[in-house]
């Protein structure tokens, strides 16, 4: 059977095509998915993809941004700086408290080291709605405080008349709510989605949710 020249241009544009899917899948494959704290075990300008929680968000002179990652339920933080790409800069979609996703190269020419990547490379897994929990907030709070957080929970009575808290479902941690124009009390034994600003009393110690909108 003879193939005719059109039919063989369009084996090889088809065949092309594959070939490329494929270099592309094995290339992407490739690129190992690592922990923050893994990050300085890599060598300068090896590639990396990392995913934690954002914990900060600087805005650059430059127009390029800092993105700081942190591991879920853990110390260890990363500053991703994010140059210009197709897509947007990370700071029109994502907040504090969302799980992100970045690729990126490695550099440890200084301690701690950083991650270099495209805002192509940023992703946001899930929303702080979804990430973070009043158990984590609670562990580790120095990472989240002075920040406006998203976050989900149960509010039950506080210690003291007229005090509510916000705790996960399973009771054991919980943060203290304070708000000027919600009326707590309606919300007793509801899950809401609370949007607030983390605090520490430096007097007492005590980690509080202030200026909190319930919804």
């Amino acid at each position: 059977m003879r193939i005719r020249s059109s039919d063989r241009r369009l084996f090889a544009f088809a065949f092309g095509a594959l070939l490329s899917a494929m270099i592309l899948v094995s290339s992407s494959s490739s690129i190992p998915t690592v922990a923050v704290h893994e990050v300085p075990m890599f060598e300068d300008g090896e590639v990396v993809r990392l995913i934690g929680l954002v914990v900060d968000i600087v805005l650059y002179d430059t127009g390029s941004e800092g993105l700081v990652l942190a591991d879920a339920g853990g110390e260890a933080t990363i500053k991703v700086i994010c140059s210009h790409g197709d897509k947007e800069l990370p700071s029109h979609y994502l907040a504090i408290g969302d799980e992100a996703c970045a690729s990126g190269e490695v550099s440890n020419q200084r301690m701690p080291p950083v991650l270099f990547a495209s805002s192509d490379d940023i992703e946001i897994i899930r929303d702080s709605e979804s990430a973070l929990s009043v158990s984590l907030l609670s562990q580790h709070w120095s990472q989240f405080e002075g920040d406006h957080v998203q976050i989900s929970g149960l509010v039950i009575p506080g210690d003291s008349d007229g005090s509510y808290r916000l705790t996960d479902p399973d009771l054991i941690h919980s943060i203290e709510l304070q708000s000027e124009e919600f009326d707590l009390g309606g919300f007793v034994g509801k899950r809401v989605t609370v949007h607030a600003v983390l605090k520490l009393d430096p007097r007492s110690f005590v980690l509080f949710l202030a200026d909190a909108a319930l919804a």
